[in-house]
């Protein structure tokens, strides 16, 4: 009787580093994350283009109820950060910073994305201009700061707008360099390994 022999394993994909300091955030958008919800918020009220430019705002049908849910619950957040701390808070950059990667993964709103993470990364920087940062330490500002401008960038580069996914790129590296967070770090990472494929790309 000949012995089945056992199937070799197939070897998982490694994730590319993500800029939020672990890679949960790619988990949650497809749904298979187990660390909870996300803690953000939306902005009612805000400007969003009629298309974007990854193909279109997506049709009501397109975006599952369990998506509809979790943006109603964010713009909820959000209304009550920017009530309790003033729209120029970081914890309102905070929640807008989470929309802008709902739209950016699940809806697939770019223009609204982009939207959210300019926004965030105004109030981030006037923040850290002014030291106003509620209790909240300046290198996390800091270091917050350098995440959006990753996430902003790379909406930049997936639209081939490569001088802006550039700039926002080297901003952040330079960021995170001047608050010695090192090449190991998944902040770091993300942001030196964007200038090295923008550079090659507009080579």
């Amino acid at each position: 009787m000949t012995q089945q022999q056992p199937q070799p394993q197939p070897q998982q994909q490694q994730q590319p580093p993500s800029p939020h300091g672990n890679n949960n955030h790619y988990h949650l958008f497809t749904g298979s994350t187990s660390n909870g919800s996300i803690k953000s918020m939306t902005m009612k009220g805000s400007s969003s283009s009629s298309s974007s430019s990854s193909g279109g705002t997506p049709k009501k049908s397109d975006v599952s109820p369990r998506v509809k849910l979790q943006m109603e619950k964010h713009e909820r957040e959000l209304d009550q950060a920017i009530l309790k701390w003033g729209p120029d808070h970081p914890a309102v950059a905070k929640v807008l910073g989470t929309l802008g990667l709902l739209n950016q993964h699940m809806t697939k709103n770019t223009n609204k994305a982009i939207t959210y993470h300019e926004e965030a990364i105004r109030i981030l920087r006037k923040s850290i201009d002014a030291n106003v940062d509620g209790g909240t330490a300046l290198e996390t500002l800091k270091e917050q700061l350098a995440v959006a401008l990753t996430d902003l960038a790379l909406i930049h580069e997936q639209t081939a707008d490569f001088q802006h996914a550039l700039d926002e790129y080297t901003e952040a590296r330079q960021i995170l360099q001047s608050i010695n967070r090192n090449k190991s770090d998944p902040r770091f990472m993300s942001s030196d390994f964007g200038v090295d494929r923008i550079s090659r790309a507009m080579k």
